[in-house]
């Protein structure tokens, strides 16, 4: 069996609402993908360009062709743009590591009367129960350090038509 992956280390999306709850470190949810070579994955850093389902090959992007004979996508995932949202400043955290430790940072730096606003994405999602299991880690890490003076969850009713800011903005206009 052969990984191939653009990276080297696997970072836990699910296990990180325990990193900004501070049940665990950013250490504890991260693996090295090289390390399954004990149980017989051989692992390439790189990524799938394309796809020769004929000749049963598949093309990698630093160069040549690999043969195989059984083949598991995983397409990763995609961010429709938002205007206005800057990821650097307001973290969507769907992908941990550098979004979960942004989003740590400004949870740890929230006033005691801030007010936590989260969004919650249309469905279908690449994880369906995360938003929820956030906003209960949230929930409670808020109301242990008392550091939020409100907490919301904002989520898309069916036939909503309007866009992600606009969503936002209706949770704001209503507090």
């Amino acid at each position: 069996m052969t990984l191939i992956n653009p990276s080297a280390a696997h970072t836990s999306c699910i296990m990180s609402n325990l990193v900004l709850h501070g049940s665990l470190a950013m250490k504890d949810i991260r693996s090295d993908l090289r390390a399954l070579g004990a149980y017989g994955v051989d692992f390439i850093k790189d990524v799938v360009d394309g796809i020769d389902a004929r000749q049963r090959m598949v093309k990698l992007r630093n160069g040549g062709w690999m043969s195989y004979d059984r083949v598991v996508l995983a397409g990763g995932l995609s961010f429709k743009k938002v205007n206005g949202l800057d990821s650097t400043k307001n973290p969507h955290a769907w992908v941990a590591g550098s979004q979960t430790k942004l989003l740590k940072a400004q949870i740890n730096a929230m006033p005691a009367n801030g007010v936590f606003v989260m969004t919650i994405p249309p469905a279908p999602y690449r994880c369906p129960p995360g938003p929820y299991a956030a906003s209960v880690y949230g929930g409670g890490h808020f109301e242990s350090t008392g550091r939020a003076r409100q907490s919301h969850r904002a989520r898309r009713k069916r036939g909503y038509s309007g866009g992600e800011s606009d969503l936002l903005q209706s949770v704001l206009d209503d507090l």
